[in-house]
């Protein structure tokens, strides 16, 4: 489950105290259940900063497919050619999200399975405008724009304004796609209990 980054460090605080510093990459404490006044469960835990991962994988793939001379329009055209080449599928979410997620959760963000959807796509090319830089404005047109236009990002210099997008088309990424592994509730053998 993905929460709102501001709330998620609220959490954060509560189980990690001062650890819980945005701009690191994980944050680590433990987790303490208590039953009855007595501790039932004592374990570490680390918790992955998703928001600072994916800047950075943004920051790597700008970085790669910058040339000398390109223009900011250029570097975001590029970026959008290079995700195109890993051929990304759509992030199907049908009410099942949270079991991919649950039986995923290593492979769960798009720099690493290549997988977007309508809001993901914007949010994704909006961090890239702003690492880029040389906008005068940037949108992600998921919350500024038409729900016709919903899966692009907008950028503007002067009075040049175009919009970019990968989101694939839905098609890609079906439910039935194999390589998506299920949680089986049925058998609890590989369940553990807390207590």
């Amino acid at each position: 489950m993905h929460l709102p980054y501001d709330n998620f460090l609220n959490i954060l605080y509560i189980f990690f105290g001062s650890n819980a510093n945005k701009s690191a990459p994980s944050f680590t404490g433990y987790v303490v259940i208590r039953e009855n006044e007595k501790v039932a469960i004592n374990m570490q835990c680390t918790v992955h900063n998703i928001n600072y991962e994916s800047k950075q994988a943004v920051k790597r793939i700008v970085n790669t497919v910058s040339k000398d001379g390109m223009t900011p329009f250029d570097k975001m055209q590029a970026f959008v050619d290079y995700v195109e080449s890993k051929h990304p599928r759509y992030y199907w979410n049908n009410g099942e999200y949270l079991y991919k997620f649950a039986a995923d959760t290593d492979d769960s963000l798009w720099f690493y399975n290549w997988r977007f959807d309508s809001l993901v796509t914007p949010t994704v090319l909006y961090q890239v405008a702003q690492e880029i830089g040389g906008f005068d404005e940037i949108k992600n047109l998921y919350y500024d724009g038409s729900w016709s236009e919903h899966w692009y990002a907008q950028v503007r210099i002067g009075n040049d304004t175009r919009k970019y997008t990968f989101c694939p088309m839905s098609s890609s990424g079906y439910i039935e796609n194999p390589s998506s592994r299920k949680v089986n509730f049925g058998d609890l053998s590989k369940f553990t209990r807390i207590y």
